[in-house]
């Protein structure tokens, strides 16, 4: 489907444990919630997409999917491994917290601090007609080259961990403004070094 702008965005909160990625959503809808009772896909649906980034070479593309129904999805196969909590669902909302362990995201260990994921959530609204994705995806959900990064601890320590940057950042904005520019100094060097060659 088309990836535009949502009207509605859902409240997405994540957090860690030495074991898991947890993420709380709450969805508020004025056109109502589609709980999907025939399937994951047949109504409102939440994906969440994890991808591997250059500093985390032992992970593994992975979705999930879960809907206002408790119907989930997982392109690993099967519905085990990780979990889904529906904590409240109305007429016009739906909350709902997920535990994705890192082992099952491919992880042989568990991440050090300012390790990062490429990341991306999204968000399907089927009475209006509307998907939206966090990252600004081109026309599928699915493209990790566009993902963005969920790090492991803070912003402080991922710049730190994939750049080698002491730096504190005065808000999450000026952290992802900095590692675009770091990113772009990094891939412009290494243009440079394949030149000279």
């Amino acid at each position: 489907g088309c990836v535009k702008a949502a009207e509605e965005p859902p409240e997405v909160d994540v957090n860690f444990d030495d074991k898991s990625v947890l993420i709380d959503v709450a969805v508020d809808d004025s056109k109502g919630i589609s709980k999907g009772d025939k399937g994951v896909w047949s109504g409102d649906v939440i994906e969440v997409f994890f991808g591997p980034v250059s500093d985390n070479i032992d992970r593994k593309f992975t979705q999930i999917a879960w809907n206002p129904a408790g119907n989930k999805f997982s392109n690993q196969g099967g519905k085990d491994g990780w979990s889904v909590e529906l904590c409240e669902v109305k007429a016009n909302s739906w909350k709902s917290r997920i535990r994705v362990p890192f082992a099952f995201l491919g992880f042989n260990r568990i991440p050090m601090k300012g390790e990062s994921l490429a990341f991306n959530i999204c968000h399907t609204r089927k009475n209006a007609k509307e998907s939206r994705s966090w990252a600004k995806v081109r026309s599928s959900f699915h493209e990790v080259q566009y993902f963005g990064r969920m790090i492991i601890g803070s912003y402080s320590e991922g710049l730190e961990r994939a750049y080698g940057v002491k730096e504190e950042c005065a808000s999450r904005e000026l952290c992802e403004k900095r590692f675009a520019e770091l990113e772009t100094a990094a891939r412009q060097a290494e243009l440079d070094r394949l030149k000279g060659c």
